[in-house]
This record gives C-alpha cells, sequence and structure tokens, in this order.
C-alpha cells in the first residue's frame, strides 16, 4: 500500500479561498482524476463539503469530528489511521486535502504529488510547509497548454512506520 499526498497550490502557496479552490485549471483537474480513479482517497469534511458529493470511481473516506456523521456513499471516520484502516486493499490511498489533513498526513505519506500554478491567486488556505530533509524531488514535468503548472514529484527518504507494516 503506497500513501500518496496530492495537492494543487498556486504560485504564492494557496489552496483555498472561502471554502473553495480559487481557480479552474481543467487540465490539472484532469490530472487529479486519472491519477486518483480507482483507489481511495481520504478528505477532510471541509473538503468534502466543498466538492458537496464524493468522488465516483473512488473509494471516498471523510474524516469528520461530529459525533454520529452521515455522509452517503462515504465512509467516515474520525482521524487518519482509522481512514487509512479502511482503505486496507487498495494498492494506493490518496490524500486529497485540505489543509490540516495536509498537515497530519505530511510525516505518513511515501510520495506527494504536488502541482504549482504558474500564477498566485488570493486566499485565505495555504499548503504546509513540505519537510525537504524528508523527502526527495525525484521529478518535475512542465504540464497544461492554457494554464500552466509544474507537477513536482516528491518521495520519502526513509520508510515510514505504515510503510513497513502493509
Amino acid at each position: 500500500m503506497e500513501l500518496i499526498l496530492i495537492a494543487a497550490m498556486a504560485h504564492n502557496r494557496v489552496i483555498g479561498r472561502n471554502n473553495s479552490i480559487p481557480w479552474h485549471v481543467p487540465e490539472e483537474m484532469q490530472f487529479f482524476k486519472k491519477t486518483t480513479m480507482g483507489h481511495a482517497v481520504i478528505m477532510g469534511r471541509k473538503t468534502y463539503d466543498s466538492i458537496a458529493s464524493p468522488l465516483p470511481g473512488r473509494f471516498n473516506v471523510v474524516l469528520s469530528r461530529d459525533k454520529d456523521p452521515q455522509i452517503a456513499g462515504c465512509m467516515v471516520t474520525s482521524n487518519l489511521i482509522a481512514g487509512i484502516e479502511c482503505c486496507k486493499g487498495y494498492e494506493k490511498i490518496f490524500i486529497i486535502g485540505g489543509r490540516t489533513l495536509y498537515s497530519e498526513a505530511m510525516n505518513m505519506v511515501d510520495t506527494v504529488l504536488l502541482s504549482v500554478l504558474d500564477k498566485e491567486y488570493e486566499g485565505d488556505v495555504f499548503f504546509p510547509h513540505l519537510p525537504k530533509e524528508q523527502f526527495d524531488h525525484v521529478s518535475e514535468k512542465r504540464m497544461g497548454e492554457t494554464d500552466r503548472f509544474t507537477l513536482h514529484t516528491y518521495r520519502r527518504k526513509h520508510p515510514t512506520i505504515h510503510s513497513e507494516l502493509s
């Protein structure tokens, strides 16, 4: 099982504004869809609220602090470890946001797929610090015809506990 953090951020690290994504970049959205399709995705409740329905073709897990959450079409758990446990049997598990979940998962993930848009956007939510001492920058690929972005791939230098147990 591989645990992968996938995110898109503006050049100024913005990932959100008023509980939504402040840009529309179809080619980046296509990359996200193609990459996550057929796999498990774990998201925070605010991220789920912003998309308002389960992502089709994926096993959806929503993390929520609510006592008795009911979200149709999604498995709901109270924490990341329980969320990962729900995804046993999936080859790849994608952490898809938001900021709080990205921060929590950063010390656990094997891989980070980070799309960096060429433009800056106004926002109130920013991508957390990527601990470069824990990751090797293994590739960089320019993408997008209309709205350009760079896909950066980082891999953990040393295995995490979850990697050794899976």
